[in-house]
């Protein structure tokens, strides 16, 4: 009797798990609708309103943001003015990501001038958005929410360098004995790792996203990608 009892107990809990399991996966690969906060319902919420640049080298995506918000306006007009120079500059890139993590849209802008005697230059601005309460999230509250504080993103921005170097150094880049690790920041252009920083939630994870000179007479662009810029955010080891 007993032996029943535990067989019957083991095949509960076997459906209880597979059930969850079940549920899951479809929870968390279903595609929320955000069709009612667009503008534009036949429209993604962050689209290209206007594409330029004759080849993919220099190319210029120009977002708009598609929501129904008091905040949209102001946005799209901050957007605009921000890559109004670079738009009609032949030797730059604008591009952009956006991405909803539960009830947050993070939007980010990329640009990079390379019209620039010293390296090329790159810029980020970014937007986090609740989309129940329509309201821009501050950097702040975004930390907050994902239980961090700026030590933490200092410390997670400062770990990537520190990496970036160490790599740099084995793929004989950086000559430790030339250049240390400070010398390396001072060809970055960073004297303040939180200097600049705009924030981007992709995945679940925080991101900071820094900006830092990757040309330099070394050759460290042939080593630098767009992800190089990303620092995930981690707690500060204590």
């Amino acid at each position: 009797m007993k032996n029943n009892t535990k067989i019957i107990l083991a095949i509960v809990i076997a459906v209880v798990c597979i059930g969850g399991i079940i549920t899951y996966y479809f929870m968390s690969n279903r595609k929320i609708d955000y069709s009612n906060v667009k503008k534009e319902k036949n429209k993604d919420i962050v689209y290209t309103i206007s594409s330029l640049g004759e080849d993919d080298v220099f190319k210029k995506e120009i977002p708009y943001l598609n929501l129904n918000f008091d905040i949209t306006d102001s946005i799209n007009q901050e957007v605009e003015e921000y890559t109004f120079d670079l738009k009609e500059q032949e030797k730059a890139t604008i591009s952009y990501n956006y991405e909803v993590n539960g009830e947050v849209l993070s939007y980010l802008i990329k640009m990079i001038d390379y019209d620039n005697e010293e390296g090329p230059i790159p810029y980020f601005k970014s937007y986090n958005i609740n989309l129940k309460t329509k309201k821009l999230v501050s950097d702040d509250e975004l930390l907050s929410l994902y239980n961090y504080d700026y030590d933490d993103v200092e410390s997670s921005i400062e770990k990537g360098f520190k990496k970036y170097y160490k790599e740099l150094v084995k793929k004989k880049y950086q000559n430790p004995d030339e250049c240390d690790y400070e010398c390396f920041l001072e060809f970055r252009e960073v004297d303040n790792y939180l200097d600049d920083v705009v924030y981007y939630v992709s995945r679940g994870n925080l991101y900071a996203i820094k900006p830092f000179s990757f040309y330099s007479v070394k050759g460290e662009e042939e080593y630098f990608t767009e992800d190089h810029f990303n620092f995930v955010v981690t707690k500060k080891e204590s």
